[in-house]
């Protein structure tokens, strides 16, 4: 496990570090090129609910580590690195920066599963109410983390695709 301790930092250190080019063309002609934080700034639209997909480019990770071995692991094991992924991001996301007037359906619904659990749990605990309901993670996020394969990966087509590329990153023709 302390590997995979060691990768969620990698993972944070990432998102928080990673710096792109951003090029700015007018007329089909390159008029600018600047730096900035791509994962951080996909992370505030995340929180602004301008955005609801974390894309994170396996071409990238490489990029900033140049760690073939970090970026193999995420390859041959993306189910877990989602996981670890999405944890980073969960510690990473910064507060809004913009107000929500309404409620949208999923703060709707989760607000009532709040409610619903905390008034069956004092029914079963007598009015015990230190303690807030746990929910997973997992129910709570409002993105979806989606790892995106490298560009040197080629495409497999469907009916080649077997139980041995279960839980790896495949590209599928």
């Amino acid at each position: 496990m302390t590997e995979y301790n060691d990768d969620l930092e990698k993972c944070e250190r990432f998102l928080k570090s990673y710096i792109a080019l951003r090029r700015t063309t007018e007329n089909g002609v390159v008029s600018d090129v600047s730096t900035y934080n791509k994962y951080m700034v996909l992370l505030q639209d995340v929180a602004n609910r301008t955005e609801s997909t974390v894309d994170i480019e396996l071409d990238d990770v490489y990029e900033y580590d140049k760690d073939e071995n970090f970026v193999s692991r995420i390859e041959q094991n993306t189910t877990r690195y989602i996981r670890l992924f999405s944890l980073a991001v969960d510690k990473l996301l910064p507060l809004p920066e913009i107000a929500f007037e309404d409620d949208d359906v999923r703060d709707v619904l989760i607000s009532q599963r709040v409610r619903m659990t905390r008034r069956n749990e004092e029914e079963a605990q007598g009015n015990n109410t230190d303690n807030p309901p746990v929910f997973p993670k997992e129910l709570l996020r409002r993105y979806e983390l989606h790892i995106v394969p490298r560009s040197i990966h080629k495409a497999l087509p469907l009916r080649s695709i077997g139980a041995s590329e279960i839980g790896h990153l495949v590209v599928v023709r």
